[in-house]
């Protein structure tokens, strides 16, 4: 049997599970090595596995990962210990950002109350400026009911395009057109992990460039993830108005009101222990 490596985070996972149910199967071992395990968390890295791959699919790693390295301009990078008839095929981390109001942990706990909120909930600035605006809770939560808030989808999302597109330069792969043709599906669960449907495209754009058939994946539903990926954020009314889905999603509003009362007890936390007094707060108790 041939082999199959494919060098990437934990969307490697997706790839790894539809290759397997190509006919790619018949004649390769695929074997996945995830890359954010052997970088963050240290964990071994036999070289040797590449030593006699036939099929290297890979995502770009900068340079200052040292022999980790996927820069052809590095003199030790890892394609040093692959054969030099091993076909290598990139495709890019992909990644979006814009598909939500703001997001951040459901349950605020007390490790999060020092912290900067806008680190903790991802695009809460809108919210903080009406809070510092002396809004109350219940004004702000009654504008978001109203749609009043601007959370800059068209902004956000220009500018993960903009990412991604400027990542493609450096690979075989490209996906911001199928983001781009798809802007009415939400194609994400969280911002690096996409649906089953993401996947089967890049599947099957690796499959042509091996002459191998396509395969057909039905998904199960709108937001397919057979793969198990970990997380989940809700779908507000304000993307759903925004991108016009031509999926009827459930909208889950409650959520994203529940994380407004978590960003209003982390502001009047921080006012009052910026004026010397010591707070009085159960994080957990909203």
């Amino acid at each position: 049997m041939k082999k199959i490596i494919i060098y990437a985070n934990c969307q490697g996972v997706g790839l790894d599970f539809f290759l397997r149910k190509s006919d790619i199967i018949k004649d390769y071992n695929i074997n996945h090595i995830r890359i954010d395990d052997v970088l963050l968390k240290n964990k071994h890295f036999n070289f040797n596995i590449l030593k006699d791959a036939d099929i290297f699919i890979y995502q770009n790693i900068k340079k200052t990962h040292n022999i980790y390295t996927t820069d052809e301009f590095e003199k030790n990078n890892i394609f040093n210990f692959l054969p030099n008839t091993c076909k290598k095929i990139s495709f890019p981390y992909i990644y979006d950002n814009s598909f939500y109001p703001f997001k951040g942990p459901f349950n605020l706990e007390e490790k999060h109350m020092a912290k900067n909120i806008e680190i903790v909930y991802d695009n809460s600035k809108p919210l903080i400026e009406l809070f510092e605006k002396s809004l109350s809770l219940e004004k702000v939560i009654k504008l978001f009911k109203e749609g009043e808030i601007n959370f800059d989808f068209k902004k956000r999302n220009t500018a993960t395009l903009a990412k991604l597109q400027d990542n493609e330069t450096k690979c075989d792969i490209l996906v911001s057109d199928y983001m781009i043709i798809n802007k009415n599906k939400r194609l994400f669960l969280v911002e690096n992990n996409p649906i089953s449907d993401v996947f089967v495209y890049i599947t099957n754009k690796i499959l042509t460039q091996l002459n191998i058939n396509n395969i057909q994946y039905k998904s199960n539903n709108a937001l397919d993830n057979i793969t198990n990926l970990s997380g989940f954020i809700p779908i507000s009314s304000y993307e759903s108005n925004f991108y016009n889905y031509d999926i009827n999603y459930e909208v889950d509003d409650d959520y994203f009101i529940k994380l407004i009362k978590n960003i209003k007890k982390m502001h009047d936390y921080k006012i009052v222990t910026s004026c010397g007094h010591p707070a009085n707060h159960q994080a957990t108790s909203l």
